[in-house]
């Protein structure tokens, strides 16, 4: 479709659409240049540096936490210990599958909403 933001997008890619942030920014500042009137550093290109090195510093956080979830030692220390309720088939703790077998009004409100909590 002519005028949507793809073709916007080609226009100043020559065709290879999104890269990676880096290789966007290195466009950006070949598009706009990296100095102010004064030769200093533009704002701009010091906002992009900064987008850039955040953006490096969340993909390998995410990394470590992506390879921390992997190796969970919690699953050793607190074991899922929870069972299935015969009505609803979630998987709930076996002390609040109790309460629900001995109060009937939770029963029925957990059924109805999923919740023991009221609405308000």
């Amino acid at each position: 479709m002519p005028g949507s933001s793809k073709d916007f997008l080609d226009m100043f890619t020559g065709g290879q659409g999104m890269g990676s942030l880096e290789e966007n920014a290195l466009m950006m500042n070949k598009m706009n240049g990296t100095t102010d009137m004064m030769g200093m550093p533009s704002q701009g290109t010091q906002e992009l540096a900064q987008n850039v090195e955040q953006n490096e510093k969340t993909a390998i956080l995410q990394k470590v936490a992506n390879f921390l979830n992997k190796m969970n030692p919690f699953d050793r220390l607190f074991p899922d210990n929870r069972v299935e309720d015969p009505v609803s088939g979630q998987k709930v703790n076996p002390d609040f599958l109790k309460l629900l077998q001995n109060r009937p009004d939770l029963r029925e409100r957990f059924d109805r909403t999923g919740s023991i909590y009221s609405d308000m």
